[in-house]
């Protein structure tokens, strides 16, 4: 039987734009773990579906080369691009 996954409010963030498509991102839901994000924390643009991390002040930045490495593979960051494309996916039709 599949794991449960649990997803937290959707809370307003400082306003950025992805670095990949440049769209306003303002808001985020957390997968697996705390309501609000944290300095270190992953993102995923609900746009484009480009994975970023907060960096100082929350403010978006680009995966490092150790970040890629941690992340490959992580269940929660499967389903939130999961996630991201159900709801792209219906969007668009």
């Amino acid at each position: 039987m599949a794991t449960p996954v649990v997803i937290g409010p959707t809370v307003r963030i400082i306003e950025d734009n992805c670095l990949n498509c440049g769209k306003k991102l303002d808001g985020t839901f957390n997968v697996g773990g705390a309501d609000i994000p944290r300095e270190g924390d992953f993102s995923i643009c609900c746009h484009c579906g480009h994975v970023m991390t907060y960096g100082k002040n929350l403010r978006l930045q680009e995966l490092t080369e150790k970040d890629i490495r941690e992340i490959a593979g992580d269940e929660n960051l499967l389903v939130a691009q999961k996630l991201v494309a159900e709801y792209n996916r219906r969007r668009d039709d």
